[in-house]
């Protein structure tokens, strides 16, 4: 009996051993992970204007779309397209999803991050930070919502 009692207690306590643990899961394989194209859609804007040393964040709705080009996942690169402009962008890949990162030509960096979950059929949840600035004023700083469609 106090045997017995002494066993509940160390397993209330959590003491009286581990239950066996199991190997980790590999994710469920995307099919983002082998889109060559992504056509992309932000609709959502948040910003941050700056009064006085500190920012004020405005949200918005928009019409901004950009279409990925040219992913390489084993060489990490991609073209980002968007109205006349194009650049060519390093691509990380990671479980959770395709990160392009972009240096302006001054020096800026703009992050783009296609979701591997959470979206639907062949379109994947989206972000695009954009991280502006110059010499003279405040940044320019903004992130997108929105999606990424892969054509089927």
């Amino acid at each position: 009996m106090i045997v017995r009692l002494i066993v509940l207690v160390l397993l209330a306590q959590g003491q009286a051993g581990s239950p066996p643990t199991q190997a980790p899961q590999a994710p469920p394989k995307s099919p983002l992970f082998s889109a060559r194209h992504l056509s992309c859609s932000f609709g959502l804007l948040a910003t941050a204007v700056w009064k006085d040393m500190t920012p004020q964040v405005v949200s918005k709705t928009q019409d901004f779309t950009l279409q990925i080009d040219s992913i390489d996942t084993k060489k990490g690169t991609a073209r980002i397209v968007s109205g006349n402009a194009s650049a060519v962008v390093s691509m990380i890949v990671t479980q959770t999803g395709l990160n392009l990162v972009e240096k302006t030509r001054i020096g800026n960096l703009n992050v783009t991050t296609i979701f591997a979950a959470g979206g639907h059929n062949n379109v994947f949840l989206a972000v695009l930070s954009l991280h502006l600035g110059d010499l003279t004023g405040a940044p320019s700083v903004s992130q997108n919502y929105g999606t990424c469609e892969m054509p089927q």
